[in-house]
């Protein structure tokens, strides 16, 4: 719930509308950035057991490439998460 909307006038309830959708903004924004998060940090988990690295390395690895690449970088991390399910695991 993003509000509570009592018997009011059109004006109260304009504003009650008007804030219930600003934080609706809010909450959907950071429900995509916790989402980015969890793709990055899966990203780092397969980069370091693939290449035997810390996490910041993973991290720089990420970074580089969606530097010198184009793509944002949560979509760096989505298309390595993705592509995991795919690959043959490590030996």
């Amino acid at each position: 719930m993003f509000a509570y909307i009592i018997d009011t006038g059109p004006d109260e309830l304009e504003s009650a509308i008007d804030i219930t959708l600003q934080r609706f903004a809010e909450y959907h924004s950071l429900r995509g950035a916790f989402g980015r998060r969890a793709a990055i940090e899966q990203a780092k988990g397969i980069l370091m057991a693939r290449h035997a690295i810390d996490a910041d390395s993973a991290f720089g690895m990420l970074l580089d490439h969606s530097q010198h690449n184009g793509p944002k970088l949560a979509d760096v991390a989505a298309a390595i998460v993705d592509s995991n399910l795919l690959l043959p695991p490590t030996t």
